[in-house]
């Protein structure tokens, strides 16, 4: 997906007043690959005969003694040009967990949990916030992680407009090192959940001491488990990054790090990753789809392993003009639709079924409200009741991105049964033409932890990416209580009546989550885990 301009909102909350760019809320690519990103992959071309032919041979490839390295393919990742990567890249997700680390961590529960820092907290409001740096910890060139240090690597991220989830809420001069273990953030607008912004669910937060001088060899000063090394003179930028053990890790693991270097690839196609892992060129595939794991072979997955997300489509639909400025004529639909089916077209396998809103139910912070069941009865009745008994015909807009059109033909199945026949229409320049101004569209929004922005950004009135062109006053307050409170008692509370709410007028709907990250492993692996932005970590 091409890079768009940066959005603003002028509303009069200053909730609204944050400034988005596409990458930091939309999905960087088709099925989860950037799409600007070139294939990195151990030297063989990115063809589909190159696929070909290393499928062909596969069994004459003999994998290295397992514990003397890992080696991890992920997609999109540019291997040894990494270092001409944007900091909120999708070519750099896998280097997080393995590289780079965060102030904060993400758990499979989606919990924080200490990791640079030790400690944090915030002035009343939530305006202010304070991080205790964890003490004795040093980057791979020798350096010592200090307040000072993170400062500088957020704020160089900042500078460069690359902040990620960081951007709008902070600006660089608001970083700064109170003390040599402690690091302040003064936020722009209240934003009761930060911590989740300086995590690991912001890849782009990553804390690098980039302007160090590294040691020989070395390059891009991290603190995670693996030093990547600087590539030999003449590698190309496609080659895979090498890495080396760091002996002095600060983190205790459960199971000694048995590998002592590793190397990490990229792909570009499912069929290419599959073909790095059955050839036995790799050990361990990060974000293989659903789709995918046919071409992986029976009895050549150890393990796969599939991870919650957020990542989900919203449909949305114009309330203030067209076909589907009648509420009953929404509610309809949604009642319409088999989200089964939609996720088994989509997916090719299971999703998480949504409650038709971005906040899902499986994170801590989130109220519990089910998602309404099919009822075709109640749906040709709500049609009948909005004078709409004999149906109509109208374009449903979305992008080329194949999950998009399957979703769209999917959905087009469900609505004719009440007679709404949907046409699909998917446009490249879907993003810039025709999402805020469809009758109804498709837009796929990537995995985050704090939700509250997205909504804020895509239901509030005042919202740059209000496709639905919604104006609702209570649905506003209740985006700021989400957004500014620090008590997940009130924000459990206003994100269930937001929720209610919005399953009620329906103005957008979001049949379920995908799980995005999937990750093979061959058998002898240590234990790790993966995120939803695909990154590894070590247990």
């Amino acid at each position: 997906m091409a890079e768009e301009p940066t959005l603003r909102t002028h509303g009069p909350d200053p909730l609204t007043r944050q400034t988005f760019g596409r990458r930091s809320l939309l999905r960087a690519g088709a099925i989860g690959i950037a799409g600007a990103a070139a294939p990195a992959l151990l030297g063989f071309g990115d063809s589909t005969e190159a696929a070909r032919r290393r499928r062909a041979t596969a069994t004459t490839t003999t994998p290295p003694p397992i514990g003397s390295l890992l080696r991890v393919a992920a997609p999109g990742f540019v291997g040894s040009g990494i270092e001409s990567q944007p900091f909120d890249s999708d070519a750099m997700l896998p280097m997080s967990g393995l590289v780079t680390e965060h102030l904060v961590a993400v758990d499979s529960s989606f919990r924080l949990v200490p990791q640079l820092a030790t400690a944090w907290q915030s002035n009343d409001i939530g305006t202010i916030w304070s991080f205790t740096v964890r003490p004795g910890v040093i980057f791979h060139n020798g350096s010592p992680v200090t307040a000072e240090a993170v400062a500088t690597s957020i704020r160089t991220a900042l500078a460069a407009g690359q902040g990620g989830q960081l951007g709008g809420l902070v600006a660089p001069d608001g970083v700064r090192a109170l003390r040599p273990n402690i690091v302040r953030f003064t936020l722009a607008v209240p934003f009761g959940l930060f911590p989740y912004i300086v995590s690991s669910d912001n890849p782009a937060s990553a804390i690098i001491n980039k302007r160090a001088s590294a040691k020989a060899g070395e390059w891009l000063g991290g603190t995670g488990p693996f030093v990547a090394l600087r590539p030999d003179s003449g590698t190309p930028e496609s080659g895979p990054l090498r890495m080396r053990r760091n002996a002095k890790y600060w983190r205790p693991l459960r199971a000694p790090l048995r590998y002592q270097s590793g190397q990490l690839s990229g792909f570009a196609t499912d069929e290419e990753g599959a073909s790095l892992f059955t050839s036995g060129s790799v050990d361990v595939v990060t974000r293989v789809s659903n789709r995918a794991l046919a071409l992986y072979g029976e009895g050549t997955l150890h393990i796969v392993n599939s991870t919650k997300s957020t990542a989900h489509f919203q449909i949305h639909m114009r309330t203030d003009d067209g076909d589907f400025a009648d509420r009953r004529v929404r509610q309809a639909l949604q009642l319409a639709m088999d989200r089964v089916a939609l996720a088994t077209a989509v997916r090719g396998g299971p999703s998480d079924v949504a409650n038709d809103t971005p906040l899902a139910s499986f994170l801590p912070f989130v109220g519990q409200v089910g998602a309404r069941p099919q009822n075709l009865p109640a749906a040709k009745q709500l049609m009948r009741d909005a004078k709409r008994r004999s149906g109509f015909t109208t374009q449903i807009a979305s992008s080329t991105a194949p999950e998009a059109v399957a979703l769209a033909g999917a959905l087009a199945a469900s609505a004719a049964k009440i007679g709404i026949i949907l046409e699909p229409t998917p446009s490249e320049t879907y993003l810039a033409d025709t999402w805020l101004n469809s009758d109804i569209g498709i837009t796929e929004f990537s995995h985050r932890a704090t939700p509250g922005a997205l909504v804020a950004a895509t239901l509030g009135s005042d919202g740059p990416w209000n496709a639905p062109h919604l104006r609702d006053a209570n649905l506003d307050a209740l985006i700021r209580t989400l957004t500014v409170s620090r008590d997940t008692t009130v924000i459990k509370g206003a994100s269930q009546a937001l929720s209610e709410q919005l399953g009620t007028s329906v103005p957008i709907l979001v049949p379920f989550f995908m799980r995005r990250v999937w990750v093979a492993r061959k058998q002898g692996n240590v234990p790790l885990q993966v995120s939803p932005h695909g990154q590894i970590t070590f247990v």
